[in-house]
């Protein structure tokens, strides 16, 4: 686990709330409710939907970081 400011989450991440819930972040709406400074990590999976806004400035707790994008795997 490692602590990250949540401007620096990226999907794909899997983090855990202040509350002790994990959330895998499948998108983030930036500027949320046209706050410039609030961002909010959605989940939307086939088994769950849940949503949480939090200042870009507040520390996440990032249990597994989201997988490194393979930018070789087109290429033969």
């Amino acid at each position: 686990m490692t602590t990250k400011r949540a401007v620096d989450v990226v999907p794909g991440d899997r983090i855990r709330l202040a509350s002790g819930r994990e959330l895998s972040v499948t998108r983030i709406e930036h500027d949320f409710l046209g706050v410039d400074n609030l961002v909010c990590f959605v989940e939307d999976t086939q088994q769950c939907w849940f949503a949480h806004a939090v200042f870009v400035t507040d520390d996440v707790v990032t249990v597994s970081p989201a997988a490194p994008l393979d930018t070789q795997s087109h290429i033969r």
